[in-house]
């Protein structure tokens, strides 16, 4: 057993989810303790609240979405998530200790994949730190996250978000003729 999957045993054991890619070591719990990390996702804290409430009103106002949501749905987004709802979850993404951006998972069970579907609801990285592999991480860390519970990714793009669709479509998710996207899980 390598040192990586000794150190993966040892805090999984302990509480952490670790995910490692391209020698980025990526942390999930609010306590952790960690040398020399550059990208961090985690999930939304408290503290967290007046960024994320930016970040969101940021993503309804852009080219992503096609409209604009009230500030209550995000007030309601974060007192669920916070409350630890079993069917929402926000992770944060930091680059080298700043704040970068989010994304949404909402948890489902969808008969037509015979289980579990994560929807990838939004995914928001802040103009700084786009082009850094950050969305590309949260996907492949939602994907090894959720590979043992889940049978089906899916997400819904806007129709003019090239760039995104480019991403996904790289990461294995398909086109639907709705435009949502999914990615099975084949769990044989």
């Amino acid at each position: 057993m390598s040192s990586y999957d000794k150190r993966c045993e040892y805090n999984r054991n302990h509480g952490y989810s670790l995910f490692k890619m391209k020698a980025i070591l990526i942390i999930l719990n609010s306590n952790y303790l960690v040398t020399e990390v550059r990208k961090v996702i985690r999930e939304l804290k408290e503290q967290d609240k007046e960024q994320f409430i930016s970040m969101v009103d940021a993503f309804y106002h852009s080219e992503a979405v096609l409209h604009a949501i009230p500030k209550e749905n995000i007030l309601n987004t974060f007192d669920e998530v916070i409350s630890g709802s079993p069917y929402a979850k926000v992770y944060i993404f930091e680059e080298q200790g700043e704040i970068a951006g989010y994304g949404q998972i909402s948890l489902t069970y969808s008969n037509e994949a015979g289980g579990m579907a994560v929807w990838i609801e939004e995914l928001y990285i802040l103009e700084q730190f786009r082009g850094s592999g950050l969305g590309s991480t949260f996907l492949n860390f939602i994907k090894e996250e959720y590979a043992s519970k889940a049978k089906r990714f899916r997400l819904e793009i806007c129709e003019s978000n090239k760039a995104a669709e480019k991403l996904y479509l790289r990461k294995g998710y398909t086109s639907l003729d709705y435009k949502q996207m999914l990615y099975d899980i084949d769990l044989k």
